[in-house]
């Protein structure tokens, strides 16, 4: 532990932000889906921007202010590094008081503690039927376009932003939600079974009136009537495909790495330049 802990001190020297203004909830939080990613959960996000809530979903993390991101990796910590720490609405609401329906990331990460923390919120349990599909998903989305190739974890090590934000995905979130601290082995071997074991433990832990089990397929009807809501005349959005994932993915990123790319090169050019100046003193 105090070996993690330094590394981590070490980190935040070289990467820290400005801690960001502390949120201050404002109206109560209403919804938690804590299906897990992949699961329709951009989808189901915008229904309910559509029936008025103010949501949060896991992209959002990345347009919000950076320095939130640092802040989730503290309660990434406090989650998985040490056990048996109570979070509390209050810190919760630090980083989302102004959402009052979370999705995705936050939902699926935190479900436990969320659950407890806003004992009044209603429950979705988003998923997906298709089970090999769902595998399918999140292996292209989470391994082969964001965990594997070399140059987005290279460029990450040289721009704060991007540091924070594959910290907080690939350090904590997704090999905590897998269960093991092998980001591929978890979601390649573990991945269906975690998805069951985390259903079983929602519906263990919420009682019967406050959760719906909801897939996409269902539509309108069964989460407005959960939600109180009248059904929009509109067809339910389908979003969240692949394709479309990756343009957003692009966008976000795509500025950060510009800049990424010229903290490398300055770096790499005063490398060199120092290593030349050592070995010229050294033959001299």
């Amino acid at each position: 532990m105090q070996s993690s802990e330094f590394v981590h001190s070490l980190k935040t020297w070289i990467y820290g932000l400005p801690a960001p203004p502390k949120r201050i909830r404002t109206k109560p939080l209403r919804v938690i889906c804590v299906g897990p990613p992949r699961s329709a959960t951009e989808s189901l996000s915008v229904a309910l921007t559509k029936l008025g809530y103010t949501t949060l979903h896991g992209w959002d993390l990345q347009f919000d202010n950076p320095a939130y991101l640092q802040q989730w990796v503290e309660l990434g910590r406090k989650k998985w590094c040490r056990p048996n720490n109570t979070i509390t609405a209050e810190e919760f609401d630090e980083r989302l008081g102004h959402a009052d329906a979370i999705v995705d990331t936050i939902g699926y990460a935190f479900a436990r503690e969320m659950i407890e923390a806003y004992p009044d919120a209603k429950v979705v349990l988003n998923s997906r039927r298709d089970r090999d599909a769902w595998q399918r998903s999140i292996e292209k989305t989470f391994l082969d376009e964001l965990y594997r190739p070399f140059l987005i974890g290279l460029i990450c090590v040289f721009q704060s932003e991007l540091f924070w934000m594959r910290e907080f995905t690939f350090k904590y979130c997704v090999p905590g939600f897998f269960r093991t601290g092998n980001v591929e082995t978890g979601i390649v071997n573990c991945g269906q079974w975690v998805y069951k074991e985390h259903e079983a433990m929602i519906r263990g832990l919420v009682p019967k009136e406050r959760l719906l089990e909801w897939n996409v397929e269902d539509g309108w009807e069964p989460l407005c009537q959960f939600l109180d809501q009248p059904v929009p005349d509109e067809p339910f959005p389908r979003t969240n495909n692949p394709e479309e994932l990756a343009k957003r993915s692009e966008e976000i990123v795509k500025p950060r790495a510009i800049r990424a790319m010229l903290n490398m090169t300055g770096f790499l050019v005063t490398t060199s330049a120092v290593t030349y100046t050592l070995i010229k003193s050294y033959v001299s």
